[in-house]
């Protein structure tokens, strides 16, 4: 069976195969399967208090990020099937909304090996690869928990990983990919939108004086405070002279393709994104630009509002 990308995919990111080294680690490797080796919590109740994460079972699940870190391929195995005590369908899109499935897939997007493959298998003559606009939509924290207290630990364990993910992308080449992490950061974890001062916001996103940040090159100043949700930080740079309809360069790694604008970030987000989106209108960025692939902002909207 050959796995690759569904058909949008391959349109916006090419063909994508594993490779013949990829396929012999996965034929003579070792399977690590949650279901079964981390001990499943059956006896909590939905309202548990936060202490009972001090025993060994949850300190294992606590150690999920370490396992998945190991990891040389990473596997949803989500067949089409009923939930054996409720009668209901389970498939990618019920794996997709549940808190510790997410969590796992995030603990993989964070790691240090973020380019290894993740791979959804629906069925005996179905695998595809898993694309970053599968995922950046779905953060951990606003997935489905039994306890509600594991929401708060998700949260956390996101909070850990992505400041990892700084601290490896904070120079260099991958500045834009720190930018990009750095402006998610608040909207990744579950926190409010951050405010910072012109000094905190430079220092913060990297940028060495307020010139480089309205600049229209690279991975904007405006691009960092329409994802990071400070509408003050957007009117000021705007007041500044930065070009709400600046091109931004592509981060494949993030799902991100050629020519977005400010606006497809904004519309990308969903509802995290509506009040930089509101913003940005009113500040005259144009609805009417395209990305590489011919869409306009207007398309990239996930929610009726």
């Amino acid at each position: 069976m050959s796995v690759e990308g569904d058909v949008s995919a391959q349109l916006r990111f090419g063909t994508m195969r594993l490779s013949r080294a990829e396929r012999d680690r996965i034929r003579n490797g070792y399977v690590w399967f949650d279901w079964f080796s981390v001990p499943q919590i059956a006896s909590r109740e939905p309202h548990a208090d936060e202490h009972e994460f001090a025993d060994d079972t949850c300190l294992c699940v606590k150690s999920i990020p370490s396992y998945v870190e190991k990891c040389q391929v990473f596997v949803a195995l989500v067949p089409r099937l009923l939930h054996a005590d409720r009668g209901t369908v389970c498939n990618y899109s019920t794996w997709l909304d549940r808190g510790w499935c997410r969590a796992e897939m995030w603990c993989k997007v964070l790691s240090e090996a973020s380019d290894i493959p993740m791979i959804v298998i629906e069925s005996e003559d179905k695998a595809e690869f898993l694309f970053p606009f599968n995922w950046n939509r779905k953060v951990a924290h606003e997935a489905d928990f039994t306890v509600e207290a594991d929401r708060r630990a998700v949260s956390e364990m996101s909070r850990k990983a992505l400041l990892g993910k700084l601290m490896s992308r904070a120079a260099g080449a991958q500045l834009a990919q720190y930018r990009y992490f750095a402006a998610c950061q608040e909207g990744f974890t579950g926190q409010p939108p951050a405010r910072r001062s012109v000094q905190e916001f430079l220092s913060f996103f990297r940028s060495p004086s307020l010139k480089d940040a309205i600049a229209p090159a690279g991975y904007t100043g405006l691009a960092c405070a329409t994802l990071s949700g400070d509408l003050p930080m957007m009117r000021h740079l705007i007041r500044a002279k930065a070009s709400p309809d600046a091109p931004l360069p592509p981060l494949v790694k993030v799902g991100q393709c050629g020519a977005w604008r400010c606006l497809h970030l904004a519309a990308h987000q969903g509802s995290r994104g509506e009040d930089a989106l509101l913003t940005l209108l009113e500040l005259r960025a144009s609805p009417n630009l395209a990305e590489t692939s011919g869409s306009s902002a207007l398309g990239f909207c996930s929610t009726i509002k």
